[in-house]
């Protein structure tokens, strides 16, 4: 069996929890089957579109100091679509009124026809457009395709883009959820639900473990993911300044980057200089592990989560998770009394019950590691996927 895989898989941010959730899949289905292709779908813009960008409307486009065709990462060869935004394709966008995703699928189809030729199924991680690319490839090359989704790819989908994704799962061999949370949304939006699996998230316990190796006798909570909206980072303001004002010999820990992290790290400048929060910025995959290892509560205060790998990793370390009542979370964090709504109080309730943890109200490391071990081991989900693969067949019994 052969596997055409389209997928988020930016080498160059390779420690999102998208990225390792997709590659942690892959790298279980290529023991076992032939041989994989694995897409990146990436766009990026033309020289003069960004100057045009910049100089017209007052927006700055990231730029791309080089596109590679393909890339090695741990022994796996990642080829980037490399769809490129520029004078001729705004002109088919807007003048000749051709939509991007069939603008990405020409792309798909010239670049990787002999991939295609040569594949026994298409999976697409990410609903919005790979999923409807990968429904479309599976049309013009008549074979079976598959999709799974993350969370946020379903979390905003409207007007076209919503029927035209609601099709691609209808025709799927298989719609893979990595949550119930994320099922229920699916089906709120008019997804019929009669090809559809849930198949979580899972962690690496070879990687993810309890070390003891905790530096210090001074309590940390810690945040460990992108620092913007729809993850919740700026609830972490109130939140840090209200345990520190409760609780003394509390350290705090902020691990990532994004487009709210000068603004944090001004607010706690400004709030409360008595605050002691260490910014890390972002780390490389290998030494998240060590992070874990070094908290006492990691706190998650998503206002958007598909699953929420984050959680499973510091459970796996023995380290309990305090987080917010949205998408997945409740199913990854499990213990209800550390699942908090989000609402007037929200900020005001998680930091008390981090206070409550803090002062011994919690399981034992090793008790977190254990639910981590039976519920959400990788080898077992994927197991999962390839029996699906090799069943080719839709069954009501995977819900």
């Amino acid at each position: 069996m052969n596997i055409f895989f389209i997928t988020n898989m930016d080498i160059d941010k390779s420690s999102g929890g998208l990225f390792n959730a997709t590659y942690e899949r892959i790298k279980r289905h290529k023991k076992k089957v032939n041989q994989i292709f694995i897409i990146n779908n990436n766009v990026y813009h033309s020289k003069f579109i960004r100057f045009s960008a910049k100089y017209l409307f007052k927006k700055n486009i990231e730029k791309k100091s080089y596109v590679y065709k393909w890339k090695y990462y741990n022994d796996n060869i990642i080829y980037n679509l490399n769809f490129k935004h520029s004078v001729s394709s705004y002109f088919k966008r807007y003048v000749l009124k051709q939509k991007i995703e069939g603008l990405l699928l020409e792309q798909y189809i010239n670049r990787f026809d002999n991939f295609l030729k040569n594949s026994d199924a298409i999976h697409a991680h990410w609903g919005w457009p790979n999923g409807y690319i990968a429904y479309r490839l599976s049309e013009k090359y008549s074979i079976p395709y598959y999709i799974t989704f993350h969370g946020s790819d379903l979390n905003y989908l409207s007007g076209e883009r919503k029927e035209k994704a609601l099709s691609a799962m209808k025709f799927a061999e298989k719609c893979f959820f990595v949550s119930e949370g994320l099922y229920s949304t699916a089906l709120q939006i008019g997804y019929s639900g009669q090809n559809a699996a849930i198949t979580y998230n899972g962690v690496d316990l070879g990687a993810f473990r309890i070390m003891d190796s905790k530096v210090g006798k001074k309590k940390t909570v810690g945040y460990v993911g992108t620092l913007e909206e729809k993850k919740g980072a700026d609830y972490l303001i109130d939140i840090f300044s209200e345990i520190n004002r409760r609780k003394d010999g509390v350290d705090f820990l902020i691990v990532g980057e994004g487009k709210l992290l000068s603004y944090l790290r001004g607010q706690f400048n400004r709030r409360d200089s008595n605050i002691d929060v260490r910014f890390t910025g972002g780390l490389p995959p290998e030494e998240i592990p060590g992070i874990m290892n070094q908290l006492d509560i990691l706190v998650v205060p998503s206002r958007n989560e598909g699953f929420g790998m984050v959680v499973l990793e510091a459970n796996a370390c023995g380290v309990p998770v305090v987080g917010s009542n949205v998408g997945g979370l409740p199913e990854a964090i499990g213990y209800t009394e550390n699942i908090i709504n989000i609402d007037d109080r929200f900020a005001f309730n998680i930091a008390n019950r981090i206070i409550q943890i803090l002062e011994g109200d919690c399981l034992s490391k090793e008790e977190y590691r254990e639910r981590v071990g039976k519920k959400f081991n990788w080898d077992h989900i994927t197991d999962h996927e390839f029996k699906i693969y090799n069943s080719g067949k839709i069954s009501d019994k995977d819900i």
